[in-house]
Parts: structure tokens; C-alpha cells; sequence
């Protein structure tokens, strides 16, 4: 089964990042700056804060869980955003649109303040005493549970199950493979299984899917040279089921086929919930993968950020919306399209919108949305779904309830 230190050492690095930031809130209190953006955020002991920005100052009441950072405002809205990096002097964010918000710390640090350290799992099992024992080799055993990790490790990164086929290819493979060397066997298995521990431990939907994009880029990077035939069987498997489409080796991202088939039916969900259903032929879909794949290079980073997370996005925001109700719904694509009328709309539109009754409003939106589609191809709809709505129809499914999973994903297949 060939477990090289290539997969259990990139699964390993991935962990410590996923898992190691978090933000407590009795340490992160104080003033944040970040220059980039001109943003000051206050945060106090007693879960309030103050937010000023180019565009207007805010104030309510914020707080944490895990590596998910939240502020709600006084008029109830929540933002929700992922911590990648805190300690006393630095706290790095992502917001919902996978966009990098990088504060400094201006006030002095409280004295308790420490620099974060990864959380430690338990140590996996010993191999002696874990599982139905397969087979015996030099005094050491290797059991079902070894083989269920690496079926795990997998599934982790592709999102699916695998066939019942696989899992037995995975199994014959590692047969052979274990005689050989079974103390290095069972040491690169266990670090597998240690680094699988801490990865169930992830509910964040945005950490998941920045962890599988983060592994694919990874593995790509070291097999793409490679002769098939010398590729770790556990990564031939995840090939079977992910195609890397482009690749920004600089920033470490993989952009597959199955982000671009996600994509498209992102895209698609968006001209439904504007009012304007429109669906894409199979020219077009293929003429919109060659250009995306092209074009990705000179794509923006947050953009390229945002395509390497779309199968995980969309599948969420996919299962989201049909758990609502029918009434629900309505009433989704109602609050969404008003979201989004402030990108058709000019400022002398503005007031004439706001008498408008509620049926004429969406007449006025479809009219719209019909003109912005008929001058634009799918790469240019790609541009502004990615840079527009996605913010927009994740915090109005999270607004609306959604089924409780947007920021947290539970019983997952790995």
C-alpha cells in the first residue's frame, strides 16, 4: 500500500494548521488593527465589541468556538469568520468568502496571553491490541483497523465513499507490502491514524474544505512527475475520483475537475435563485471548463481560493437549501435576490426601489438579472458569483437557519 512519508507527513503538517488556532476569549481581548484594509476592532472581556471600517462603524457582541470566529451586530446579523493563526500579537482570519484578514494586536497583550499550542490527541491504540489482526510478520501485527485507516484518509479527501473493490485492493496491497518492513509499515500507518483522530475532530465545513484542497495540492505536487505505476496506492485511488484540472504551485492550489462541475451548478443555483432560471448545455459547460483552466493563473488569489473550495461549498450550500421547507424556500429566494438587487441597481434607482411593493421588486430584479445574463458568457458570471453572491448566499442560508450544518458538519464517510 506503499505509506510513504510523503502522506503521512503532508496529513500531519495539515492537522497542526487546521486544529492548532483557536481563539480564547479571556487572551484575545484588546485592539486589532488590520492596515491592509484600515480595520480597527475592539474586543472586550465581556464578549462586546466595536468595529470600524472605510464604510461605517459597528457594535454588539462577539464570540468563539473552536476556530470559528463570530460578531453579531445590533441588529442580530451574524458574521462568521475561521481563525488560521492567534497568539499575542497576531490573529489571522478568513470570512466567508475566503478572503485573508491579517490584525495585529496594538494594545498591550493581557499578561495570561500565551501563544497557542495544538490541542494533543490521544495516541492511537497499539497495533498489538487494535482490530481484527490480518497478519502477523516479525513479532508484529497488522489489523483491520490499519486498513480502515487508510480507507479513511481517503474518503477524507475526496468526500465520498469508496467501492467495496478498492477497499480490498487497499487490503491485498498492503498484505505484500507489510512483510517487508512491518516496524516502518506500522510507524506510518499509526502517524495516518493520529493525524485521522485529529481531522475528525473538525466540524468547520471551511476548514474541511481548505484540508482537502490543501492535501490534493500536496500530493499533486510530489506525484505528478511520477509514473503511475509508482504512485502510492492509496493516492492512485484518490486520482480515481479527483482530476487536477490547473495548478498554482506558488500558493499551493489544485483546482479539479470536480470544483469545476461544482462551479457550474453554483452558477446555475445562483440564476435560479435570481429569478431567471437558466441551465448550461454541454458546449457550453466545456467551453467554460478549457477557458477556466486556462485562465486560472492569472486569476486572483482569493478567486483561485474560492474555485479550489467549491465542490465542499456547493454540496453544503446544496444540502442547505433543499432541508428548508417550501415556504422556507420562497422566502430564501425572495431575501436573496433583495440582496443581491444592490448589484443591478444605481444609486437613482435606489429610492424609486425602495416604493416599489414586493411583486414589483422581483419583476425589477428578473428584468435585471435578464439584461446582465444577455451580455455575459460563463466566465464572466463565474467573475461575479465568486466575487458578488457567494458572501451574500451563505450568510442569508445561515440567517435563515439553514440546517444547522453550515458551520458544522457532522457524521461524515471518513
Amino acid at each position: 500500500m506503499k505509506f510513504r512519508h510523503i502522506t503521512a507527513g503532508a496529513i500531519l503538517v495539515l492537522v497542526l494548521v487546521l486544529v492548532a488556532a483557536h481563539l480564547p476569549a479571556q487572551d484575545a481581548s484588546g485592539v486589532w488593527i488590520n492596515k491592509q484594509h484600515n480595520l480597527t476592532m475592539t474586543l472586550k472581556s465581556d464578549g462586546t465589541y466595536a468595529f470600524q471600517g472605510p464604510y461605517g462603524a459597528t457594535a454588539g457582541r462577539w464570540g468563539s468556538q473552536g476556530n470559528v470566529f463570530w460578531m453579531q451586530d445590533q441588529t442580530g446579523q451574524v458574521v462568521y469568520y475561521t481563525v488560521t493563526l492567534y497568539d499575542a500579537t497576531r490573529l489571522h482570519l478568513i470570512d466567508a468568502n475566503g478572503v485573508p484578514l491579517h490584525y495585529a494586536r496594538q494594545a498591550p497583550a493581557p499578561p495570561s496571553a500565551q501563544p497557542v499550542q495544538p490541542a494533543t490527541s490521544p495516541a492511537p491504540p497499539a497495533a498489538s491490541s487494535s482490530g481484527r489482526v490480518l497478519l502477523e510478520s516479525g513479532g508484529r501485527r497488522m489489523t483491520a483497523d490499519h486498513i480502515d485507516t487508510a480507507v479513511g484518509v481517503i474518503q477524507f479527501i475526496i468526500g465520498q465513499e469508496i467501492t467495496a473493490a478498492e477497499k480490498t485492493e487497499l487490503l491485498e496491497s498492503a498484505k505484500k507490502e507489510f512483510p517487508i518492513d512491518p516496524a516502518e509499515w506500522l510507524r506510518q500507518v499509526d502517524g495516518l491514524k493520529q493525524a485521522l483522530v485529529r481531522l475528525r475532530q473538525i466540524q468547520d465545513p471551511v476548514m474541511i474544505g481548505m484540508g482537502r484542497q490543501m492535501l490534493i495540492a500536496e500530493y499533486y505536487k510530489v506525484t505528478r512527475n511520477l509514473k503511475p505505476q509508482d504512485i502510492p496506492l492509496l493516492l492512485q485511488v484518490v486520482y480515481r475520483y479527483v482530476r487536477v484540472m490547473a495548478f498554482d504551485e506558488a500558493n499551493m492550489l489544485a483546482l479539479t475537475d470536480k470544483d469545476i462541475e461544482a462551479m457550474i451548478a453554483y452558477m446555475e443555483f445562483n440564476n435560479q435563485m435570481s429569478g431567471v432560471p437558466r441551465t448550461f448545455s454541454r458546449a457550453e459547460r466545456e467551453a467554460f471548463s478549457r477557458e477556466l483552466v486556462a485562465k486560472f493563473p492569472g486569476l486572483p488569489l482569493e478567486q483561485k481560493q474560492f474555485l479550489c473550495s467549491a465542490n465542499f461549498v456547493w454540496k453544503l450550500v446544496e444540502a442547505n437549501y433543499r432541508q428548508f421547507s417550501a415556504a422556507q424556500q420562497a422566502q430564501f429566494q425572495t431575501g436573496y435576490s433583495q440582496a443581491q438587487a444592490g448589484h443591478y441597481r444605481t444609486d437613482a434607482d435606489s429610492a424609486a426601489f425602495s416604493r416599489m411593493s414586493v411583486e414589483e421588486q422581483r419583476a425589477y430584479l428578473q428584468r435585471k438579472a435578464r439584461e446582465n445574463m444577455a451580455n455575459q458568457n460563463m466566465f464572466t458570471m463565474m467573475n461575479n458569483v465568486s466575487t458578488q453572491t457567494h458572501a451574500t448566499m451563505l450568510n442569508t442560508i445561515e440567517n435563515f437557519g439553514g440546517t444547522g450544518n453550515y458551520w458544522e458538519v457532522v457524521n461524515p464517510n471518513w
